[in-house]
């Protein structure tokens, strides 16, 4: 979820200018990442989830919010309704 931007450039870019524009493309796209994956970054540690579907939503972060039912199935069944 924070990966990193070299540019490169030829030597009409080079310096101040360099590291300008990589700094706002970072800036960029650490918000497009929060914006676009809001919901999947607060998986990494729901404060309203315990256990089992604690665990789930630790999944669901780590492989970008989406994982085969049949991964997950079983814990699924086990979570009572409330969860």
């Amino acid at each position: 979820y924070r990966p990193r931007i070299l540019m490169l450039a030829d030597e009409t870019l080079t310096g101040t200018d360099l590291e300008r524009v990589q700094e706002r493309l970072s800036l960029w796209l650490r918000h497009h990442i929060n914006t676009v994956l809001e919901s999947v970054m607060a998986l990494e540690a729901p404060a309203d989830l315990d256990g089992a579907a604690r665990g789930i939503a630790f999944q669901l972060f780590e492989h970008l919010g989406l994982i085969p039912r049949s991964q997950v199935a079983d814990e699924v069944k086990n979570l009572d309704q409330d969860v």
